[in-house]
């Protein structure tokens, strides 16, 4: 499902700008031009211009750069550069890269071009410093930040470190600024000689400490190529980076994860009436999620794979006046994809909430300039999942697969009048995410009124004061959340049944979702600002129902006579057939027949991709005559869930009359003695069976219990004879038989045929090797779930099996036409089959 929102809410990429260059005296005056034009020698591959980023303090003043060239083997290359500013009305560049401030505070990108292949842009900067600054270059800093002290209350702004310099001893009070690479910045506490160097102990203070007057416009791209997974314990079992620049991060959740609350036995739940929760808020980790819960849950999961497509394209405007700031720009504009796939394990039984987040890497933003030694940012991308409601599950697993792309425009800008964010949001959002609930044991009891929600997760962080190391202090910015929510209503079909007005459904929702981060009102800290920040709160961009659960109706034949075949039908919605686009979610209907709220299975029907309509024969028998039978019917479908019930309390009634209005025709009980023809020659016209029951057993010898169901149709259409002796013949089978018993042992013993066969050819011909019957033996140990053993075997199916013909009671007198039927019933155990031949002797 596509759909574009237009929103206020901020944003999703905050940034930052900027180390600086040291000032340097006027050069001689060079030509303002923008470009040299000349031929190129040697095909140029990369352009590298140096220094990074370059800091004016005057108009006037100016600072050369470098552009130095590579071929396509990583060799030096000589060539004409052409030089370009993005902002020559406050910075021009000569076509000798000399950039030369023509305001006194104002910014440009430099970017330097050969052959039409550009550099990475370059960062010149001009503005005005504290009056009390001192700046120092990389070559007079001779260690790096060493902590002391955190700030007041743990806050950034406030940390003391000390440095060791060369060539400089600055006073009490002033504050320090690095011209280099490393972007250290404070306000000096003291100075201490130490032999022919200087320990100076410093604390951090915000931008606008350090920049009286201050005006910088920086563009930059992320894509995913850039990502950087997570180090240490939060590491990932695996990273694949793919050619088309897209990377996979795989984490595997450990088993066994923590238990909150107490936890409760999945065998003895108790009954929604008294169903605990909420619990008090617990707070836990499990492999890189960090989670909030008041379920009573156990989490663990097995492999997690996030699969990340990104390119941003990403622009910050800052603007200080007399030390204070006045605007705060930042703007992304781009794709995010991240493909999700695997599972988690849960054990649950109250109401609440659990929610889990975990980032999985993180594409760093490349800045320069006067922010760089403030802030470090970079856009988190990882996974989230909440489960709420009331949860009765037991043991249960949820797999997810799918993708969540975004095409986003966002971004906010900070009015110091008014000391509000302001956010701006477009979201072109589109996600196939799609949960699947899978339960080794069915409990009776089993409800889940509430949802799961899993989203892709991402926005903005940062890391102040980067240069303090180990001790720099994270910023949580902005969450920008993408992805599905499944939630509804879902019980056994018992429950539906039971149930007046009640029937089982879910639907799927497109979730998107921006809200401030944790610390973002921190950032304006960093900064300097005087008005107290007004921040916008968490919104929900976009809440939309994709798909809902299969739905319809019943019909058919509601008044039938003894042994006259008859027809109940379903007819689903084709708007709720789909769950996602293209995804068919109907695997097969069943009926049942409701005895006092006791279902017994009658017939299922596999579903065709696309197929609404579904017809289920019946056939009353002897013992229905004046009742009313009630028949519903249920969607298993493909998303794994349980079966849904049509509609609220769907049912369909059949009211069973005798033949002839007084009294009930009993079928023969032993076949004629001869055959029901008398002829040599072939016999054309078609030849039908169907056959339903089922049967329950308690305990006997090594059994504790048995059950058997089983329905199933053969037919065949025989044709003309030809001149070669060969007859031809169409014919279908369809075949669904379960057994499942349960020995002394623990053991459950599962037993399916299954057969759905549709062909074409000459009736003497021998069985196709994909014509068969399909067995399959399955054994479970009760006590954990797990499979113990598996058996396959194959039956195969001839023309011949499926189009013989046998004793019917004739109703034609006719030698050489056979039309008649032979139904036999057995009330205990309930089974009834029909056989029914239409033929013609030639």
């Amino acid at each position: 499902m596509h759909r574009t929102w237009t929103c206020s809410a901020l944003a999703l990429i905050s940034l930052a700008l900027a180390s600086c260059g040291a000032p340097q005296t006027p050069a001689p005056p060079e030509s303002p031009g923008t470009l040299m034009e000349a031929a190129v020698r040697v095909p140029v591959a990369r352009i590298e211009v140096t220094p990074a980023s370059s800091l004016l303090t005057a108009a006037g003043q100016t600072t050369t750069l470098k552009a130095t060239l590579y071929d396509a083997q990583d060799r030096v290359v000589s060539g004409t550069v052409k030089w370009v500013s993005s902002n020559a009305a406050a910075v021009e560049v000569s076509a000798k890269g000399v950039a030369k401030a023509r305001v006194a505070v104002g910014s440009s990108m430099i970017t330097a071009e050969v052959g039409g292949v550009k550099s990475k842009p370059v960062l010149v900067t001009v503005a005005r410093l504290d009056p009390n600054a001192v700046v120092v270059t990389d070559a007079q800093i001779s260690s790096g930040a060493a902590v002391l002290a955190p700030g007041p209350d743990g806050a950034p702004v406030g940390t003391q470190f000390t440095v060791t310099l060369n060539g400089v001893t600055p006073k009490a009070g002033q504050v320090l600024l690095s011209s280099g690479q490393s972007p250290i910045s404070g306000r000096v506490l003291s100075s201490v000689p130490s032999g022919k160097q200087t320990v100076v102990t410093l604390q951090t203070v915000p931008l606008g400490a350090l920049y009286q007057d201050l005006s910088v416009s920086q563009h930059s791209q992320v894509s995913a190529s850039d990502l950087v997974p997570l180090t240490g314990a939060q590491a990932p079992e695996r990273v694949e980076r793919h050619p088309d620049g897209s990377v996979t991060v795989s984490y595997r959740l450990p088993k066994g994860g923590p238990a909150t609350a107490g936890r409760l036995s999945a065998q003895s739940l108790p009954g929604d009436a008294t169903l605990p929760g909420p619990f008090s808020k617990t707070e836990f980790e499990v492999g890189p999620f960090k989670c909030t819960s008041t379920l009573d849950v156990l989490l663990s999961g097995n492999l997690l794979n996030l699969k990340i497509q990104s390119k941003l394209d990403v622009d910050v405007f800052a603007q200080v006046e007399g030390g204070e700031l006045k605007t705060l720009n930042m703007m992304a504009a781009g794709d995010i994809t991240g493909t999700v796939t695997g599972g988690l394990d849960l054990d649950l039984g109250a109401q609440g909430a659990l929610k889990c987040k975990a980032v999985f890497a993180r594409l760093p933003v490349p800045i320069s300039g006067p922010l760089a030694p403030i802030v470090a940012p970079s856009i988190p991308i990882g996974l989230g999942f909440v489960l709420d409601g009331k949860l009765k599950l037991g043991r249960a697993q949820f797999a997810v697969e799918g993708k969540v792309t975004s095409k986003v425009n966002v971004g906010f800008a900070y009015d110091v009048v008014t000391g509000e964010v302001r956010p701006v949001k477009e979201v072109y959002s589109q996600s196939t995410l799609s949960p699947k609930l899978k339960l080794p044991s069915l409990m009776e009891d089993l409800r889940l009124e509430g949802g799961l929600t899993v989203q892709v997760v991402s926005g903005v962080d940062v890391v102040a004061f980067p240069w303090l190391g180990p001790a720099a202090q994270a910023l949580e910015l902005l969450e920008v959340t993408a992805g599905t929510r499944l939630e509804g209503n879902l019980a056994p079909i018992s429950t539906q049944a039971r149930t007046d007005s009640y029937a089982s459904s879910y639907a799927l929702k497109s979730v998107v979702t921006v809200g401030p981060g944790s610390t973002l009102q921190n950032l304006f800290g960093l900064m300097r600002t005087r008005n107290q920040v007004k921040l916008f709160n968490a919104a929900v961009l976009l809440d939309v129902i994709q798909a809902r659960s299969p739905n319809g109706a019943m019909g058919g034949d509601a008044a039938l006579k003894v042994y006259q075949l008859g027809h109940i039908n379903v007819d689903l919605n084709p708007a709720n057939v789909d769950f996602i686009e293209g995804g068919y979610n109907v695997d097969q209907v069943v009926l049942y027949r409701d005895r006092d709220g006791v279902l017994e299975p009658v017939r299922s029907e596999p579903a065709a991709d696309g197929q609404t309509h579904f017809e289920f024969p019946y056939m009353p028998v002897a013992g229905e005559v004046g009742q009313t039978l009630v028949f519903r019917a249920f969607v298993v479908t493909r998303l794994g869930l349980i079966p849904v019930e049509v509609n609220d309390d769907a049912k369909f009634t059949v009211t069973v009359s005798p033949d002839d209005g007084s009294s009930t025709p009993t079928p023969p009980t032993t076949p004629p003695s001869t055959p029901p023809y008398d002829g040599t020659g072939p016999w054309t016209g078609t030849v039908l069976t169907q056959w339903s029951g089922n049967e329950a057993s308690g305990a006997s010898g090594g059994t504790v219990s048995s059950t058997h169901t089983a329905s199933g149709e053969a037919s065949c259409t025989l044709g003309e004879e030809g001149a070669d002796g060969t007859q031809t013949a169409s014919w279908s089978l369809k075949v669904d038989e379960r057994t499942e018993t349960i020995d002394t042992n623990n053991y459950q013993h599962i037993t399916t045929r299954t057969a759905n066969l549709s062909r074409s050819g000459l009736l003497q011909d021998s069985a196709h090797p994909d014509d068969y019957i399909l067995t399959m033996i399955k054994v479970y140990h009760l006590s954990n779930g797990v499979l113990y053993s598996m058996k396959i075997e194959v039956e195969p199916v001839s023309p011949g099996t499926v189009c013989a013909l046998y004793p019917v009671d004739d109703e034609n007198p006719d030698p050489k036409i056979i039309q008649g039927h032979r139904i036999t019933h057995d009330p205990n155990p309930n089974w009834t089959q029909l056989y029914q031949v239409d033929a013609v002797l030639k």
